[in-house]
C-alpha cells in the first residue's frame, strides 16, 4: 500500500471535490486509438468540446483538477494497475489517480462511477508515484 499524505492542515478537501472532478472528466468521450503512452490531461478544444481520452489523460487530468482547487500535491498521485477487464492482454496497464483524504485512499479512475476506497478496488496494484515527486516505487 502506498503511504499517505499528512494534510491535516488543508481545509479546502473534501469528498464532494473529488467526485465532481471524476465526474467532469469521465464524462469524456473514451478514444479508442489513443496509444498507451498518451499523458497529455483531457482538455476543451477551442470550441469548449473535452476531446477523447485514455486512461492516462483521465488521471493526469483529475490530478491537475484537484491540485488546481487546492489539494496539495503530496496528496495526489499517479498508480499504475492491472485492471480486470485488461487482464487477457499482455502489458493490460491501467493507470489512475489515489488521492488521500481524512485518513483514506480513494482511487478514481475512468471506470468507476465515483471515487471508491482503494482496498474496495479490485486491482492488482504494480507501481505507485511517490508523493510530490516524479518518481515511482513498486506497489
Amino acid at each position: 500500500m502506498p503511504r499517505q499524505a499528512d494534510v491535516s492542515g488543508v481545509r479546502e478537501m473534501n469528498f464532494e471535490q473529488m467526485r465532481t472532478v471524476n465526474t467532469e472528466f469521465d464524462a469524456v468521450p473514451f478514444a479508442q486509438g489513443l496509444k498507451g503512452d498518451d499523458w497529455n490531461p483531457a482538455t476543451l478544444d477551442m470550441m469548449g468540446i473535452l476531446n477523447g481520452a485514455n486512461c492516462n489523460s483521465y488521471a493526469t487530468a483529475k490530478l491537475q483538477a484537484l491540485y488546481k482547487l487546492g489539494w496539495p500535491i503530496t496528496a495526489l498521485r499517479l498508480m499504475l494497475c492491472n485492471h480486470p477487464s485488461q487482464a487477457a492482454r499482455p502489458n493490460g496497464n491501467h493507470l489512475v489517480l489515489l488521492a488521500d483524504l481524512d485518513g483514506e485512499t480513494y482511487v478514481l479512475c475512468n471506470t468507476l462511477a465515483e471515487p471508491t476506497l482503494m482496498e474496495r478496488v479490485p486491482y492488482q496494484w504494480v507501481k505507485v508515484q511517490v508523493a510530490g515527486t516524479p518518481n515511482w516505487e513498486f506497489a
